[in-house]
């Protein structure tokens, strides 16, 4: 039941911060809730071999040094290798604030972006 909670807890501040992004809409995706930027999902509240994570996109310069950090592994369903889950363990959510942004950055059309930089500029 803890897990469970917790996992509550954390798609709940994903919510928060994924869908106040330009354009950004709620869906599940393979039994998944997945948070999408137009059609292509940026985020997704998923489990992999009964751990409980969160799938997005990372900055190919990020990328080893998250996999250095045990919280981090490779998505088994990304095979280009642009994305990694992240375990529910201690989530410090201004680093996952960032992480969330970038993956959204990955996959928003100009449109989007536009739209997110001037949100931010003010």
């Amino acid at each position: 039941m803890k897990t469970k909670s917790n996992r509550d807890g954390v798609l709940k501040k994903l919510r928060g911060l994924c869908l106040g992004l330009p354009e950004v809409t709620e869906g599940v995706s393979f039994g998944n809730v997945a948070f999408r930027a137009g059609k292509r999902p940026f985020v997704v509240l998923d489990n992999y071999k009964g751990v409980d994570c969160v799938f997005f996109y990372v900055d190919p310069g990020q990328r080893d040094e998250l996999l250095s950090d045990k919280r981090f592994f490779k998505a088994p369903y990304d095979p280009r290798e642009k994305g990694l889950c992240r375990s529910l363990a201690a989530i410090d959510w201004k680093e996952m604030k960032a992480l969330i942004e970038t993956s959204y950055r990955q996959v928003a059309i100009k449109r989007m972006l536009n739209a997110l930089d001037s949100k931010q500029e003010r």
